[in-house]
Parts: C-alpha cells; structure tokens; sequence
C-alpha cells in the first residue's frame, strides 16, 4: 500500500516492492543486521515505483470508485515531501 499510494497503479507497485525485496535479499549481510530491516527497503521500493510512474503515468483503473479516484488525485498533487510524510504517519505508523 505504501508504495501504491504514490503511483496509483498497482503493477508498478507490486514490481517495485518485489525488486526492493530482491535488493535487500542481496544485501542481507548489511540489511539483516539493521534494527528495522523495513527501513531499508521501504526507500527502495518507493524509489523504483517513483521512477517506473515517471516513466508511465500512474494508472487509474476502471473500476475505481468516484472516492478512489478522488483520493488518488488530492495524493497526485502533493510533493514528494508531503505525500511521504503522510505515508509515514498514517500507513506506516511511524512517527
């Protein structure tokens, strides 16, 4: 979710989550002794997602409702500051 939120498209997102995955998985040695492992890999997956919506704009599916696609909008709008803070307090959990 937390790298759908700045993409709007859900391919991007999952491909971007996997390869941070795979990333950290690489460098394990590193990650694995890190506190919050999740700390690593969250920069890199919204790093790639940012880079592959930059690419291709970010998707608005069909089937979104009119409330999804306001969401995705307002989201569409914020810098790049703005929508991670807000990703970080409100789907993250973190202060």
């Amino acid at each position: 979710m937390q790298s759908l939120a700045p993409t709007g498209d859900l391919d991007v997102s999952r491909s971007a989550v996997r390869d941070a995955y795979v990333a950290a998985y690489h460098h394990w040695r590193k990650v694995g002794q890190m506190a919050d492992p999740e700390s690593w890999v969250r920069p890199q997956a919204w790093g790639r997602a940012h880079r592959r919506s930059r690419v291709r704009p970010a998707h608005r599916p069909r089937a979104a409702t009119e409330e999804q696609m306001q969401v995705l909008d307002g989201l569409s709008k914020l810098s790049d500051t703005q929508l991670r803070t807000l990703l970080l307090a409100h789907l993250a959990a973190l202060p």
